[in-house]
């Protein structure tokens, strides 16, 4: 999946995030749930607002565009990338590094669309014990934020492991081409 296409992605499930978010607001009980312990049992309640209701959506629409802005901006400035073996990197040409930038990009906008899947997913899980549909977070929210974090966390390590390589094979090519 391109980063374009991760974007868009993104863009359609924050205004899904939102639009159902202001569906189901006028079911919503006075207070409800906010925060939940260990044991999946609420431990904190907000009183019904469209802010406090909206809080978490627009936390996820934040982080969107925190992430969206910091890939864009490394794009142009490569030096604020974190990446293997960073003095060989800055070292090859805008176009060498380009298909590299293309592939950190793509990374890092999974990860944003992954961020918002889990927001709105734990959107959704509030709503449902907020109107009694269960008494505690549904049992399917920590596997799934655990899964989802784990693949995070691979695909950062395989992404670090393939820059490296796409920036060994850059000065390769480099060095043979002299």
């Amino acid at each position: 999946m391109s980063a374009s296409a991760c974007r868009l992605l993104n863009l359609l499930l924050l205004g899904a995030l939102f639009a159902g978010s202001l569906m189901v607001y006028s079911r919503l009980p006075e207070r409800f749930p906010v925060h939940f312990g260990l044991s999946g049992q609420p431990d904190g309640w907000a009183a019904r607002s469209l802010l406090s209701w909206l809080a978490l959506p627009l936390i996820a629409a934040s982080a969107a565009l925190l992430v969206e802005g910091a890939a864009r901006l490394a794009a142009r400035h490569p030096e604020l990338w974190s990446v293997p073996d960073r003095a060989r990197f800055l070292a090859l040409t805008p176009e060498e590094r380009a298909p590299i930038i293309h592939r950190l990009q793509r990374f890092v906008g999974l990860v944003g669309l992954m961020t918002t899947l889990l927001l709105a997913m734990v959107q959704a899980a509030i709503y449902h014990a907020a109107t009694g549909r269960t008494t505690a977070l549904p049992a399917y929210v920590l596997p799934a934020a655990g899964i989802i974090m784990a693949v995070i966390v691979g695909m950062g390590l395989r992404m670090n492991a393939r820059v490296a390589t796409l920036i060994r094979d850059a000065h390769h090519r480099r060095a043979a081409a002299s």
